[in-house]
C-alpha cells in the first residue's frame, strides 16, 4: 500500500476541486498533468507504483495520512466528485443509505419500488438496522417512490436525499 508521503512525492491532490495532478515525471503524463482515468462503474481510478487505488480514497489518504477505515460516502452522491467535503468516512450500511438511484435491472427505474404481479400495483419497501420495512401498495410507481423518499428521509440518518 502506498503511503501519504510517497503519494505527495508524486501526485499534488487539491481539495477544492478534487483532482490530483502529476508532480513528477511518470509515464504518459507530464508534469501538472491532470491523473486518473473513469472505470466502467463510474469512479476514477489512478494507477501509482503498479497498482491502482479508488482516486477518493487517495484524496483520504493525502488529507488524513491513512487510508479510510470504511467505505469512502461521495455525500452528494457523484462518482467523481472527490472535493474532499464531498467526502466521508461511513460504514457499508451508511454508504448504502445514500443511493440515489434504482439498481440496472429495476425495470420501472424508481429507487425503492418493485411491482407486483399478482396485485398489479408496485410495491415499497425500505431497510433500516437489517430490517426490511413495509411500505405499501401503491397504483403507480411515482406514488410508491414517494413513499420511499419520504421514509428514507426520516429513517436513513446518512442519506442526502
Amino acid at each position: 500500500m502506498i503511503t501519504k508521503n510517497e503519494i505527495k512525492s508524486l501526485l499534488h491532490y487539491q481539495p477544492e476541486t478534487g483532482l490530483f495532478t502529476c508532480i513528477s515525471k511518470r509515464r504518459g503524463s507530464k508534469i501538472g498533468d491532470i491523473v486518473g482515468y473513469l472505470r466502467k462503474d463510474g469512479y476514477l481510478q489512478i494507477n501509482i507504483l503498479g497498482r491502482s487505488y479508488a482516486s477518493h480514497r487517495l484524496a483520504w489518504l493525502y488529507m488524513f495520512g491513512e487510508f479510510p477505515k470504511n467505505d469512502i460516502d461521495h455525500i452528494d452522491g457523484c462518482k467523481t466528485n472527490n472535493r474532499i467535503c464531498n467526502l466521508r468516512d461511513v460504514t457499508r450500511a451508511q454508504n448504502h443509505q445514500n443511493h440515489r438511484t434504482a439498481h440496472k435491472d429495476n425495470a420501472n427505474g424508481y429507487l425503492g419500488v418493485h411491482f407486483y404481479k399478482k396485485k398489479n400495483k408496485y410495491g415499497s419497501r425500505i431497510f433500516i438496522g437489517g430490517k426490511d420495512i413495509w411500505l405499501g401498495y401503491f397504483d403507480t410507481p411515482q406514488t410508491a417512490h414517494e413513499a420511499y423518499l419520504n421514509a428514507k428521509r426520516n429513517l436513513h440518518e446518512f442519506s442526502t436525499i
